[in-house]
């Protein structure tokens, strides 16, 4: 899809949204913790709030390189390619020249949520890099998943990560529309009148930007142990305007903290993913008012595991 073409959409989206004024019920959008209505599917069986027991965790224990701890803000002013030098390009390109490759054919996430009452809930998330993915509350309760082949989510998962992949190995511009689409069960671009219709039918979504901004956590956290799928993302993200780039420190880890505003999320509220800042691994993701402390935290335990094991109850 051309540049031209990009920036049609993007404004039709917006048009569908301005008329009449967009009012968030921020108490839902946190207690959903990010939930959308094209995630639901692919979570059905699981239902909102569902999360695994894990601390922040990091696959690979690299050397921080000096240029990814720059405090700046990294905000792109163009959403048709990548800014050459922000923080998310600077980790992109050392993850690139340092992959972390880890054994497997999986990536295991370990979730912890806390809900806005202060509830923790831990779950288990296991995708598969054939695109399968599987769902359980307990470890225990994985691999009866596996061995009964009880994937779920549609593919979507693995749409979003292949457009990271393109957005590694390709063109930047036409990646980003890839992973804004992935939802779309067909595992194609549909035209833009049909992405229209789709936002019609779906209005809380609010901009392109926004699309892209969701789908690309999912697939972060779907490929958090590819170096390559990190790698792509990061360069996705580095085109969103309404994400900063922040050098955070978390359980003396160095780590960089993305903070998402308007027109990535709705007005009035703000979502913010800390990664890793050698690796580009999940840490930990919050949401919430916009000058409050996130109500709702996610943290992330990532490791890779062979689908093998796990059916055979060995992880």
């Amino acid at each position: 899809m051309s540049p031209d073409t990009e920036q049609r959409l993007s404004r039709a989206l917006e048009d569908l949204v301005s008329t009449p004024p967009f009012s968030p019920d921020v108490d839902l959008i946190e207690q959903r913790g990010r939930a959308r209505k094209r995630r639901a599917t692919a979570r059905a069986a699981i239902g909102a709030g569902i999360s695994a027991v894990a601390a922040v965790a990091a696959v690979g224990a690299l050397g921080v390189p000096s240029r990814s701890t720059s405090t700046a803000g990294g905000r792109p002013t163009t959403t048709s390619t990548a800014p050459v030098d922000t923080p998310l390009i600077q980790l992109a390109d050392y993850i690139k020249s340092n992959p972390d490759e880890r054994t497997g054919d999986a990536t295991l996430i370990r979730r912890n949520q806390i809900l806005p009452d202060g509830k923790h809930i831990n779950v288990l998330d296991l995708y598969g890099d054939n695109g399968t993915y599987y769902f359980a509350t307990t470890l225990r309760g994985l691999p009866a998943e596996v061995r009964a082949g009880r994937s779920q989510g549609d593919g979507v998962f693995q749409r979003e990560v292949q457009a990271a992949i393109d957005a590694a190995t390709g063109d930047v511009a036409t990646a980003r529309i890839q992973m804004a689409l992935a939802p779309d069960p067909s595992g194609s671009q549909p035209s833009t009148d049909s992405a229209i219709a789709n936002a019609q039918r779906a209005p809380e979504v609010i901009t392109l930007d926004n699309w892209i901004w969701e789908n690309s956590m999912d697939a972060l956290i779907a490929g958090a142990g590819k170096p390559q799928v990190r790698e792509g993302v990061l360069r996705i993200l580095a085109t969103l305007p309404g994400v900063t780039v922040t050098s955070t420190t978390t359980d003396r880890q160095p780590t960089l903290t993305l903070r998402a505003s308007a027109p990535e999320v709705f007005s009035g509220y703000q979502e913010q993913l800390t990664i890793n800042a050698a690796t580009g691994i999940p840490v930990s993701f919050g949401g919430g008012a916009v000058g409050h402390a996130p109500s709702v935290t996610i943290t992330y335990g990532v490791s890779r595991v062979s689908l093998a094991d796990v059916a055979a109850g060995k992880v």
